[in-house]
């Protein structure tokens, strides 16, 4: 039977899902350290615990749902369409661009920088 002959795509997934996991639940606890840190008085602020949290499960979380969803489309072609198993990653690069454009707005560039500094040494500021 062919259907029973070739290797199912969740199985190959498993390794990547149990690493994916691994480091989800290793940022956790590093963030409820940071947390505990920040009680504890050893830490000014635990924003960046939190941070590399948040941005864990936002890299992670879109990958975690194409796998799942590419999984139950290979073991159920007829429920799924390709489009459904494609959003979480077209969500993960539109909003990895937003983000990059969100970032290169709000910094300046090198330009803008040394034109700051000529600025300031003119007037005497520095």
């Amino acid at each position: 039977n062919y259907s029973t002959d070739r290797m199912r795509l969740a199985l190959i997934f498993i390794p990547f899902w149990i690493l994916e996991g691994f480091i989800v639940i290793s940022m956790f606890v590093f963030m409820l350290a940071g947390i505990q840190q920040y009680r504890v008085g050893l830490l000014d602020s635990p924003i960046q615990h939190v941070v590399a949290f948040a941005l864990t499960l936002y890299i992670f979380l879109p990958l975690l749902f194409f796998q799942g969803l590419l999984s139950a489309k290979d073991d159920n072609n007829k429920v799924i369409s390709h489009t459904y198993v494609v959003i979480p990653i077209l969500f993960l690069i539109i909003s990895f661009y937003f983000l990059l454009s969100v970032v290169l707005c709000v910094n300046n560039t090198p330009y803008e920088d040394s034109l700051e500094t000529r600025r300031d040494m003119r007037l005497g500021r520095m």
